[in-house]
C-alpha cells in the first residue's frame, strides 16, 4: 500500500497535538524532511522491496556488457533514480534461461586465457557498480544475437524528497509513502518521537504533552518495524504448521 505523505503529516501532528497547524513549529516543511529521513532509516532495515521489470535489461549484440536500468517507473515511489539493494536476476526472454550470477573474481576466472570472448546465449553473469553509482554487469559467453531480459531486483529505500512531482516541480504533497500499515505507523511514531525530543520545555508544555512519551513512541516504533518485517518474511516462507501429504 503507499499513503500520502500529507496523512502521515497530519498523525504526526496529532500526537504532538497540533491538529490545526496553528503552533510555531515544527513547521510542515520541518516535518516532511524529518518524515524522509526517518523513512531512509526505517526502510533500510526492512527486508527489500523486489522490482519486477520484463525485457528491464538488454545485452546487445556481440558484447559481454551490459549495464542495469537507471530509470525505473513504479519502483513503489513513482518515476526516478533506483539504487540496488544487491538481489539480481536475470532472465533470457526468448528462452526463460535464467543466468547464474557469479563474482567477478569467477568471471575473471572464465576470461582467463581467452584472448577472443567466445558469443553464444549468456549463461552467467557478474556485476560492479562504477563511481557514477550506476551498476553495470559482465557476462559469459557474449551474446551473439541481442538478448532481451526479464529483471527481478531488490532496491534501496528512496529518498522521499527525490519524488516531488513530474521534474520535481510540485510540492511534497504529490508524495506517497510506500510500505505496509505497520511500517508506515512506525515511521509516525519514530517521526514523532524525533520532532518532540528537539523541542524545548516551553513548547512541550504548551501542547500539554509528557516528554517521556517519546521514548514510548520509539518502543512503539521498534516494535512495528518487527511485526512488519515478520509479515515479510512470512509471505515468503513456505513453513506451515501442517503439512498437506498427497
Amino acid at each position: 500500500m503507499a499513503v500520502p505523505i500529507a496523512k502521515v503529516r497530519g498523525r504526526i501532528r496529532a500526537r504532538l497535538n497540533d491538529t490545526d497547524g496553528r503552533l510555531d513549529a515544527p513547521s510542515g516543511p520541518q516535518i516532511d524532511m524529518a518524515i524522509a529521513e526517518a523513512w531512509i532509516l526505517l526502510a533500510g532495515q526492512l527486508p527489500a522491496p523486489v522490482l519486477v521489470v520484463p525485457s528491464g535489461v538488454t545485452i546487445a549484440a556481440l558484447s559481454d556488457t551490459f549495464s542495469l536500468p537507471v530509470t525505473v517507473a513504479s519502483s513503489g515511489y513513482g518515476t526516478g533514480t533506483t539504487e540496488y539493494g544487491g538481489d539480481v536476476r536475470l532472465q533470457i526472454v526468448s528462452s526463460g534461461q535464467n543466468l547464474r550470477k557469479i563474482t567477478n573474481v569467477e568471471m575473471d576466472a572464465l576470461h582467463s586465457g581467452a584472448p577472443i570472448i567466445p558469443y553464444s546465449i549468456p549463461r552467467d553473469f557478474a556485476l560492479y557498480q562504477d563511481n557514477a553509482q550506476i551498476v553495470r554487469g559482465r557476462c559469459w559467453p557474449g551474446a551473439n544475437l541481442a538478448q532481451a531480459c526479464n529483471l527481478w531486483a531488490t532496491i534501496s529505500p528512496e529518498d522521499l524528497r527525490d519524488y516531488v512531482g513530474t521534474g520535481g516541480a510540485e510540492g511534497m504533497d504529490t508524495v506517497t509513502v510506500p510500505g505496509t500499515r505497520e511500517a508506515v505507523q512506525s515511521l509516525v511514531a519514530y517521526t514523532a518521537s524525533c520532532l518532540l525530543k528537539k523541542m524545548d520545555a516551553k513548547a512541550v508544555a504548551l501542547r500539554g504533552i509528557n516528554p517521556a512519551v517519546a521514548e514510548d513512541w520509539q518502543r512503539e516504533s521498534d516494535r512495528l518495524l518487527d511485526i512488519a518485517e515478520i509479515k515479510q518474511h512470512n509471505v515468503k516462507s513456505t513453513g506451515r504448521i501442517i503439512r498437506f501429504t498427497p
